[in-house]
């Protein structure tokens, strides 16, 4: 079985992975205010069986072979301190490390959470494997990973002026996720953001359209957001290499 510890800003990507799998033929979702929505959607976008089960049902399972996925999606808000995130995802790892043959930690660098990956597979006794691009460098964060690696993200900043990013999941929740990361105190109060954003001199909107979720809604929240904020909206078509070609490796790793 592979195991995957992911954010819920990449939820589309790993539902999209998982879906994608012809092999796979159950996925189970630890249970989370953050997983209902990856369990639903992998539930729609495939006919493999989806187990939803809390914490205390993880030792009931024993070895499921090769065809099985569980994934365990963690907050957004978790990247308020890069220490408390690394903790949070290396001590859940390790948690579900005795159901799994490898295991992906679904995530980039984020700041430096990520960053001394050697210390944290010496942690345990499967493979462990992150988000790398085709130079096998560790993507900086949810943004290089749809841009398709490090030095797309460079090219990207540099060549960006003023852009605020939207994938999928940020479109749908960026009250809420703007409230989880501390952007806002109250997710309800469109004045202070706005205010927000005009002290960080933002221009444009920019959609990183992976072709992934229900384009037409995406497209209506990237404009609504763009209206609200005063902002140009822009797209940038990016690509699911890196999950992709990740993906393949952690679970070649666990047969």
């Amino acid at each position: 079985m592979l195991g995957i510890i992911g954010c819920q800003v990449l939820e589309d990507e790993i539902a999209y992975v998982i879906c994608q799998d012809e092999a796979l033929r159950s996925v189970l979702v630890v249970e989370s205010p953050e997983a209902k929505g990856i369990a639903d959607k992998i539930r729609r976008g495939s006919s493999k069986q989806v187990i939803e089960l809390n914490q205390s049902q993880l030792n009931a399972f024993g070895d499921m072979g090769d065809n099985s996925v569980i994934v365990w999606i963690k907050p957004i808000g978790l990247h308020q301190s890069p220490h408390t995130l690394r903790e949070e995802v290396v001590a859940n790892a390790l948690r579900i490390q005795p159901l799994c043959n490898s295991l992906l930690i679904f995530y980039g660098l984020c700041g430096s959470a990520f960053k001394a990956i050697d210390n944290i597979s010496a942690q345990f006794s499967i493979p462990v494997f992150i988000l790398r691009d085709a130079q096998n460098m560790i993507v900086d964060d949810c943004i290089g990973t749809v841009l398709g690696g490090t030095e797309e993200y460079r090219q990207f900043l540099v060549e960006d002026c003023g852009g605020y990013t939207l994938n999928t999941m940020w479109a749908m929740n960026w009250p809420f996720f703007m409230h989880e990361v501390q952007l806002l105190r109250d997710p309800n109060d469109l004045e202070e953001a706005v205010f927000v954003f005009k002290c960080m001199e933002y221009k444009n909107v920019v959609m990183l359209n992976t072709g992934l979720g229900d384009q037409q809604e995406f497209q209506s929240r990237a404009e609504d957001f763009a209206q609200k904020f005063q902002l140009g909206l822009v797209e940038k078509h990016c690509t699911l290499k890196v999950v992709e070609t990740s993906y393949k490796l952690a679970r070649a790793a666990g047969h």
